[in-house]
Formats: structure tokens, C-alpha cells, sequence
């Protein structure tokens, strides 16, 4: 049985992949999925967590952005509405193709209470409160993936065809780079948000990826985001050492 409902599992995360490939989202795209599901597997471990709830977690990062797939349009509106889709597309691929466990049920339910607006609501009528681990673990990991270079730099990428992406993109740094804001809510992300900054400062800090950032932002933003960097990770750093 235990077998028979990892197949199932297996056989989900692949549809998932397969979805990913085709998204047009530059920023939740397969990249960044995979990441996700790699910080959420090294969390999950890092805090104890059983098998069955790695796996549980594991699906729900395959599926969390696999709304995003559906339009090619609106990307900004669906922050409003991903979670909420993935949810429903995981439950429905799941039913069609026989797929269905309670494993993918679990996955789904997380994935429906880390919507943003409606995330608190639907986590007080489904999930119970042992489960909160796993929805807490899946949100720090997709906050954490904000910082990887590969994120950031795609995100200022698409600040330049658009001025309206311009300005999202300074919003959502001006926004993160605040540890007020910056809600991680295990312990354990701490660590692993650390050492991304720190490989964000030195990315930012080689000359041609300086100077491209000038050129598109301005030296004075430039600047004013590397001090914000800097003052996080050593926010960051004191409370690490402090919890040690």
C-alpha cells in the first residue's frame, strides 16, 4: 500500500515537471520550482520531519506554481489567485487519472492555505494544527528562493521591457529588504536565507553586473539596495548566533 500510494506520488510530481516546462513566467518557472522543492526537502529534514509528511511536502512544492501555467497574460494579477489554482489542478489531475491518496490531498490543502488574502481562512477550515509545520516550511522556502541569484536576476530582467515591471521590481525589493516585512516562520530558513544574501551581495558586487544594474536602476538605488542587503544579512547574523 505504502508503495502503491508513493507510485501515485511519483506519478504527480512528473505531470507537475511537465506543467512547469511549458510555464512562460520567467520568475515561476521549472527553475524555480526545483529550488523550492530542494529547500523544502532540506528544511523538512533539518527539523526531523517523518517520510510521509517529506512526501506530502515534496508534492506540494512541485504543484505550488503550476497555476501560473494556465494564461500567459495577468502575471502580476495571479498572486491573488496561484495558490488557489494549483491547488484545484493538483486535486483535479488527481481524481481524472486515478491518483488520488491522502498524501495529494494533504499537498493540495497546504497549497490552498499558503494563498495569499485567503490563506489564514482556509487554514483554520482544513488544516489541522500538527500540519501547520508543513505549510510554514513550503512558504519559507518559496520566500527564501526571492533571494537566489537566478530569481533576482530574471526578476530586474524583466523590469526593462516593461515600466510597470520596473517598478514592481523596486517595490518588491524596497518591500523584502526589511526584516519587519520579511517573515520567515521557522527557524530553520534563517540559516538558509544567511547564506543567500551573502551570495546575493557578492553577485551584485561584481563590476558588470554592478554596472548593468546602474544603468537600468540608477546609482543611488544600486547603492541604497546593497546597504539594504547588508543590513539584513547582519540583522540576520545576530539573530542566528543568538538562537545558537
Amino acid at each position: 500500500m505504502v508503495s502503491s500510494y508513493h507510485n501515485k506520488t511519483q506519478k504527480l510530481i512528473s505531470r507537475a515537471h511537465t506543467l512547469m516546462c511549458f510555464s512562460s513566467d520567467p520568475v515561476h518557472d521549472l527553475s524555480h520550482v526545483a529550488r523550492v522543492v530542494d529547500i523544502t526537502q532540506k528544511l523538512a529534514s533539518s527539523l526531523r520531519l517523518s517520510p510521509r509528511d517529506i512526501e506530502v511536502l515534496t508534492l506540494a512544492a512541485w504543484w505550488h506554481d503550476t497555476g501560473r501555467t494556465i494564461t500567459k497574460k495577468n502575471r502580476w494579477a495571479m498572486i491573488l489567485l496561484d495558490d488557489m489554482i494549483s491547488s484545484i489542478m493538483l486535486i483535479r489531475h488527481a481524481l481524472r487519472h486515478g491518483l488520488c491518496t491522502r498524501i495529494s490531498l494533504e499537498a493540495a490543502h497546504i497549497i490552498l492555505c499558503k494563498n495569499i488574502g485567503t490563506g489564514a481562512l482556509f487554514t483554520k477550515l482544513f488544516l489541522r494544527k500538527p500540519k501547520h509545520i508543513l505549510l510554514n516550511i513550503l512558504a519559507d522556502a518559496d520566500n527564501l528562493d526571492m533571494f537566489h541569484i537566478t530569481r533576482f536576476d530574471a526578476s530586474s530582467k524583466l523590469a526593462i521591457h516593461s515600466f510597470f515591471y520596473k517598478k514592481a521590481f523596486q517595490f518588491w525589493i524596497w518591500y523584502n529588504l526589511n526584516t519587519e516585512r520579511l517573515i520567515l516562520k521557522t527557524a530553520a530558513a534563517r540559516t538558509f536565507l544567511q547564506q543567500k544574501i551573502k551570495e546575493l551581495i557578492i553577485w551584485l558586487s561584481q563590476k558588470y553586473i554592478n554596472e548593468q544594474f546602474i544603468i537600468q536602476f540608477g546609482k543611488q538605488w544600486v547603492k541604497k539596495t546593497t546597504r539594504q542587503l547588508h543590513n539584513l544579512h547582519a540583522k540576520i547574523l545576530l539573530m542566528n548566533t543568538s538562537t545558537t
